[in-house]
């Protein structure tokens, strides 16, 4: 029987798109912190910041929503208790920022500023739990290896975490 899903998961490839692509974003953002420069003379240096981290997300959705090279069942079982399990976070912090913004009414929430973060947050806890119970959860590997030769196998694990880590740390230390 021939499944139906409303949005599609893209090929491994494009799981490699979205790494170079929140990779090269990540780094204009971190060097658009260290000196102030635009590439699209139109857009102050704030909105460049936005759109850098705008391409993070949209990066980071490309990776979620990406197969794995080999995507069984075992994959799918751990991506559907991973994505619920984001999905969870998403629609906590929203409700937690709803609930501030309607309590305290000097707080003022911004679309363009909070929702993004939200959203990189949600991101974040599913790639890294999905990974996670993927190459590291020694429940979850199929075979006896040990964690350490499975990470030495799966070497673009460690890239997802960098570029993540990385974006963390620069969105942390550098823009906010």
């Amino acid at each position: 029987m021939n499944n139906f899903t409303l949005f599609p998961q893209q090929s491994y490839k494009a799981k490699i798109a979205g790494l170079a692509l929140t990779g090269a974003a990540l780094l204009l953002m971190i060097l658009e912190s260290i000196s102030p420069f635009t590439i699209i003379k139109r857009l102050s240096t704030a909105q460049h910041s936005q759109l850098c981290f705008l391409l993070i997300l949209f990066g980071l959705f490309i990776i979620a929503f990406s197969k794995e090279r080999i995507d069984d069942d075992r994959v799918k079982t751990i991506r559907g208790k991973v994505f619920q399990f984001g999905f969870g976070i998403l629609v906590s912090l929203l409700i937690a920022l709803s609930f501030v913004g309607t309590v305290n009414t000097h707080v003022i929430i911004s679309l363009s500023n909070d929702l993004p973060l939200i959203i990189l947050i949600s991101l974040s806890v599913y790639l890294l739990l999905f990974n996670i119970g993927l190459y590291m959860d020694p429940l979850w590997i199929r075979s006896n290896e040990t964690v350490g030769t499975n990470i030495k196998r799966n070497k673009i694990f460690f890239l997802v975490y960098i570029c993540v880590l990385l974006m963390v740390v620069g969105y942390l230390i550098f823009i906010r």
